[in-house]
């Protein structure tokens, strides 16, 4: 398939696969955005896994998200909003997950 062809999600799992077969020398920061995007639930683990590998090598890693199961694995959450656009931007909670659960932000 033709790289023009891929979705974002898609495209951001082949730098992932790229990272973890070829690591980068030193650390790095990771950003995706929305990875699990076109992702079947089945895969998201798998996907979970591997950021799990990243820090643990020494990495960081910042996801755009909307996935509440992966939002919650995150060591700390930044929510902004309420809205989109005009409506957003503005930060709504932030915390570890134990915190966001508390606050009835995420279920």
């Amino acid at each position: 398939q033709s790289l023009q062809t891929l979705s974002g999600g898609e495209a951001q799992r082949l730098v992932l696969a790229k990272e973890l077969i070829h690591p980068a020398r030193g650390c790095a920061l990771f950003l995706f955005d929305e990875p699990s995007s076109g992702l079947h639930s089945a895969d998201l683990p798998a996907m979970l896994s591997l950021f799990d590998q990243l820090v643990d090598q020494g990495h960081s890693i910042i996801l755009i998200e909307h996935n509440p199961e992966l939002i919650l694995h995150a060591d700390w959450i930044i929510d902004l909003g309420p809205g989109a656009g005009e409506k957003g931007g503005r930060l709504v909670a932030s915390g570890g997950p134990e915190e966001i659960l508390q606050q009835g932000l995420i279920s």
